[in-house]
């Protein structure tokens, strides 16, 4: 079973790690995750509707696991 571990800063998650490496997230004002950062590298991005339905998502990265995202 794979293990994540998350980064945390005032109680708002700004990464993770899993054994693929570590993950960091581009947050907006509301703390919802508009990118995804390896090293430097932007993987994914993400745009919502109102009330937080994902719109849109471009990249191929995996989605942020602590996120609630594949339930």
């Amino acid at each position: 079973m794979p293990v994540t571990n998350n980064y945390t800063v005032d109680r708002e998650i700004i990464g993770e790690r899993t054994n693929a490496g570590r993950v960091n997230y581009a947050t907006d004002a509301l703390g919802s995750v508009t990118g995804t950062l390896v090293g430097d590298a932007l993987q994914n991005t993400y745009a919502y509707k109102p009330y937080g339905a994902l719109l849109a998502k471009t990249g191929a990265g995996a989605d942020p696991k602590s996120s609630g995202w594949g339930a």
